[in-house]
């Protein structure tokens, strides 16, 4: 339904905005021309609002709708709009840990060799730093992508979507 639907079933109607509009209730006997407010979300919910209190499920019934009608119709399942959780990827892990472990124990061995002293050439110095630099790049986007799976999760627990 949209609100041309709603609006065409109320009195004193008129139009104070984009997808927004005053009209009498239709569920009390009041003589305010502007209790009930009228607004069409951007998705094509309609959204009621009566100042005198009347609540939505009493403004549908009073014109003969009901409170499905407020709402569009989504035939998500044929139309693809629905969406899975966003899927984390996989970390295969033995690789990682393997590739980590080579990866100290190359700057294991540049340390101890500084440490006690002995010279090191600028290869392997050059291949410490490298192996430093991949281990601490597998941190790194191991915690952007539990970071952004985390904000995916939480998005879609707060808003419903995904």
């Amino acid at each position: 339904m949209t609100a041309a639907t709603l609006l065409d079933r109320l009195e004193a109607v008129r139009q104070n905005g984009p997808a927004r509009w005053r009209a009498r209730c239709p569920a009390h006997d009041g003589k305010n021309r502007d209790v009930l407010s009228i607004t069409e979300a951007g998705d094509g919910t309609v959204l009621l609002k009566c100042f005198a209190g009347c609540t939505a499920l009493e403004i549908v019934g009073a014109v003969g709708l009901e409170l499905h009608d407020l709402f569009p119709r989504v035939e998500w399942q044929t139309t693809g709009n629905h969406m899975p959780l966003p899927k984390r990827p996989r970390t295969d892990w033995p690789a990682l840990i393997l590739a980590c472990e080579r990866d100290l124990i190359l700057v294991k061995i540049v340390l101890t060799m500084v440490s006690n002293g002995e010279p090191i050439s600028t290869e392997d110095a050059a291949a410490c730093q490298a192996a430093a630099t991949r281990v601490y790049r597998l941190v790194q986007e191991q915690r952007d992508i539990d970071a952004a799976g985390v904000r995916a999760e939480r998005r879609h627990r707060e808003t419903g979507t995904r």
